[in-house]
């Protein structure tokens, strides 16, 4: 990269004036040998931040910490961890009793629009609830699976149990001929994404979401 700007500067005749390492005389060979170096020396930085970036990251998520500032919806971020949202928490606790009594995303959607206590939430959305695992305090990630790392809203029982209920419903559905299916990751948190379909009058539109949101 270096070497790339120094031509580039050389072959429009462009000379550089640094605030801190002064004037650079593209046509002097030990000019373009000075800004090599410092720019080599900026680059070599830039790369060892980031690789201890990673690091901490790749860290914390093996002692099962948040790895993410992004809370989910019933929960606020705060000082590393999730604290209950009090006003989002309810309605979350309707999705997973609504499920578990046996109604679909559809139909809970349609129950929380009927009820000025709870907050509405979108078919897609009320599956997220559903699927995410951080509702009852765990975290899940490539180095496995950490229990109460932050309050609950909804206990270890009600999340498994709306997940065996899930998958039972899911082996009665025909499959899928969507080749993207468990293919996709979130750029934020790394989450397999999930493929929602809304059936028009004329169409059908299939997208993606990320069921941590």
């Amino acid at each position: 990269n270096a070497l790339k700007l120094i031509k580039l500067c050389q072959t429009y005749r462009v000379h550089i004036l640094s605030v801190h390492d002064g004037y650079f005389d593209m046509d002097q060979a030990f000019d373009r040998f000075k800004l090599n170096i410092f720019i080599s020396l900026a680059e070599l930085e830039s790369d060892n931040i980031g690789e201890q970036v990673r690091n901490g990251l790749q860290e914390k998520a093996k002692q099962g910490r948040l790895i993410t500032t992004h809370a989910p919806f019933g929960y606020d971020y705060h000082n590393g961890t999730f604290i209950i949202n009090q006003n989002e928490s309810p309605t979350v606790k309707a999705v997973f009793n609504y499920y578990i009594k046996g109604h679909g995303y559809k139909k809970i959607a349609q129950l929380l629009e009927k009820d000025d206590t709870f907050i509405n939430r979108q078919p897609y959305q009320v599956r997220n609830i559903i699927m995410n695992p951080n509702y009852c305090g765990r975290v899940i990630n490539q180095y496995g699976q950490f229990d109460n790392m932050f309050p609950s809203i909804v206990s270890a029982n009600v999340y498994e149990q709306a997940q065996r209920l899930r998958l039972q419903k899911q082996t009665k559905r025909t499959p899928s001929d969507n080749q993207l299916k468990q293919k996709i990751k979130c750029p934020y948190c790394n989450a397999t994404l999930t493929n929602m379909t809304v059936r028009k009058k004329n169409h059908i539109l299939r997208y993606y979401v990320c069921p941590q949101n």
